[in-house]
């Protein structure tokens, strides 16, 4: 028994249909399971006009005063793992780290991701002083813009 091409093209549109409705599946699940995450995100205005109207996302979180960075063991544009703790109502990032085993313990929300900081800079005596600037952490965790209609 040989199948015509009306069987076969019937035979790979049910595998797409059967891929798509696992692929849905499977991301149900994972949003069931996971944890909602809130961060600090600041307005970035990319003015590009050839992109189309969109809205960049930066998520960028100043540290308290006498703060330093947290220990960074990836290097920025790296793949590698984040490891969030909560700070008053929101998240904030304790780690990085290139797998999500070296990051046990260090917090309590862990995504995939990298993270830069600026170290705070102290008051200078410099005439005239320039005022002390607090640390800032960057992360940056795929999602970097989001388009929209203009309207």
């Amino acid at each position: 028994m040989t199948f015509g091409l009306s069987h076969r093209l019937l035979a790979a549109g049910a595998v797409c249909l059967a891929a798509l409705i696992a692929l849905v599946v499977v991301e149900d699940r994972a949003r069931a399971a996971g944890r909602e995450v809130i961060v600090n995100m600041e307005p970035i205005d990319p003015r590009s006009i050839l992109s189309g109207h969109y809205v960049m996302l930066g998520f960028t979180d100043v540290m308290p005063d006498g703060e330093a960075c947290p220990v960074l063991a990836t290097n920025p544009g790296d793949d590698g793992w984040l490891a969030l703790k909560q700070r008053d109502d929101r998240h904030v990032v304790a780690a990085s780290a290139p797998t999500r085993a070296a990051l046990d313990g260090k917090g309590d929300v862990f995504v995939r991701g990298w993270a830069m900081c600026d170290e705070p800079a102290p008051a200078s005596t410099d005439t005239p002083p320039a005022p002390a600037t607090p640390g800032r952490i960057t992360m940056h965790l795929g999602v970097e813009r989001i388009h929209a209609d203009q309207d």
